[in-house]
């Protein structure tokens, strides 16, 4: 069995909760400025996890829309949306090889469960409000 290490991961939107551009430009440093550009640009690229068989993805965390884009390489794939405190919030799953996304129920602290019979990804990308 696969399980993905636990990792706490941010998926900041630019919505006042994370950098922004509007943000970053007035910072007077270039250091500074570079440093709130590249967090922005990193928060954006959102985060992913992926493993073979059973597992889970370590906690992530939303600020604002976002959505769960889940494939699979096999024929099953089981997906259980918890929250951070382990209460099932959607069950999610695909019947062969694909990808299903589900948009996340708002701003908060989730991980995934996963039963697969083969390889899968997960990974988490703001949307538009």
């Amino acid at each position: 069995m696969w399980i993905v290490p636990p990792v706490i991961a941010r998926v900041a939107m630019a919505d006042g909760h994370g950098p922004s551009l509007a943000g970053c430009a007035p910072i007077p440093a270039d250091g500074d400025r570079l440093a709130c550009y590249d967090a922005l640009a990193r928060d954006r690229a959102g985060v992913s996890f992926s493993g073979f068989g059973n597992g889970a993805t370590g906690i992530f965390e939303t600020f604002g829309p976002a959505v769960l884009i889940y494939e699979s390489d096999d024929v099953i794939l089981v997906l259980y949306l918890e929250d951070d405190a382990g209460r099932l919030v959607q069950n999610l799953h695909l019947g062969g090889q694909g990808e299903g996304r589900y948009r996340l129920p708002g701003p908060g602290r989730y991980r995934v469960q996963v039963d697969a019979s083969g390889g899968w990804r997960v990974r988490v990308a703001e949307t538009a409000p």
